[in-house]
């Protein structure tokens, strides 16, 4: 029960966190991936130091639980750049 609520809060955070990087401006956010994916990090292994025992498919658990928010987000973004850019092309 302890693992599944550390799950759920690292999935929130994760949904979060993905918002708080929807909300700033690519040039906010692009220079400083390195610094967003270590803060990422250092929240999903602290979360998964929560759980006993700590084993390797427990943390990707985790990084799973925590990134998937962000793997989406960042498909979507994808998404509306590539649709901005052909509704760009289509007016010229």
């Amino acid at each position: 029960m302890k693992r599944m609520t550390i799950l759920f809060a690292l999935f929130i955070f994760g949904l979060l966190y993905n918002r708080l990087f929807n909300r700033n401006r690519p040039r906010l956010t692009e220079p400083y991936t390195a610094e967003w994916v270590i803060v990422g990090c250092l929240a999903t292994v602290l979360g998964a130091a929560l759980g006993k025992p700590f084993t390797p498919a427990w943390v990707l658990a985790c990084f799973a639980a925590s990134g998937l928010p962000m793997a989406v987000g960042d498909a979507e973004r994808f998404a509306r750049k590539l649709g901005r850019l052909a509704h760009y092309r289509r007016g010229r």
